[in-house]
């Protein structure tokens, strides 16, 4: 599996890697990840933040989860927004799977009001 590694002290850098071993300790995962370049201030050792990639696919449509309400969202129009139904799939904590053809790509959608 594919993972992205962050460290506190390296603010908004990013460091790819390949997920080689996971344990389970007590609350926590120890996860070992081979990462091919690594800056000098990284040590064994330090812990890091790990974003594992369980899957992936592509051309898949996604909305903030801030404009859904309902199972529904509102287009953006300059005539008015109009009100969509919408089957929502998979969902984070800030996107939405959009799994109908209610929306299309470029469609911009309305953010946490409903007008």
């Amino acid at each position: 599996m594919s993972a992205v590694a962050t460290f506190e002290s390296l603010k908004g850098q990013q460091f790819n890697g390949n997920v080689r071993t996971i344990f389970s300790s007590d609350a926590l995962f120890v996860v070992h990840i081979d990462v091919k370049e690594l800056p000098d201030r990284v040590l064994p050792g330090m812990t890091a933040d790990v974003a594992i990639q369980t899957s992936k696919r592509d051309g898949v449509k996604l909305v903030p989860v801030a404009a859904l309400a309902n199972g529904r969202v509102f287009k953006y129009a300059l005539s008015g927004n109009t009100e969509v139904p919408v089957e929502v799939g998979t969902m984070d904590g800030s996107m939405a799977e959009i799994r109908s053809d209610a929306l299309k790509a470029g469609d911009q959608v309305v953010l946490g009001t409903k007008n």
